[in-house]
């Protein structure tokens, strides 16, 4: 019960007192079980309420979660693709670096000639 509800009530049984001074054991006893029964009502709307901000925070976490993974997999793409060109680019220096070789030899084996 939040003090707004506290006060309510408080203020209710001030004025029955005030109001009704002669109020008989059973109409205390109804009026007892009626704000119980409000209280109760004021709990589980509270709760309510509180469930349904939850549900909207694990939708919120979903849709975060979702994004993260849709995000890691571009990276991973990304990166993958990067691997694969600099193994082309590798592959391709090494190539020009093996075509040099061949060429020095060529000529160093004109030179002996």
């Amino acid at each position: 019960m939040d003090a707004t509800h506290a006060n309510e009530t408080k203020n209710w049984d001030i004025e029955m007192q005030h109001a009704c001074p002669g109020i008989s054991s059973s109409q205390k006893s109804r009026h007892g079980r009626h704000r119980h029964s409000r209280q109760i009502t004021y709990e589980q709307d509270a709760l309510r309420r509180q469930s349904q901000q939850q549900e909207l925070e694990i939708i919120r976490l979903q849709s975060f979660i979702q994004k993260f993974r849709d995000f890691t997999k571009k990276l991973d793409d990304e990166v993958e693709t990067m691997v694969h060109g600099t193994c082309r680019v590798q592959a391709s220096l090494e190539d020009i670096d093996c075509k040099r070789r061949v060429e020095k030899l060529r000529h160093e084996q004109r030179e002996h000639i």
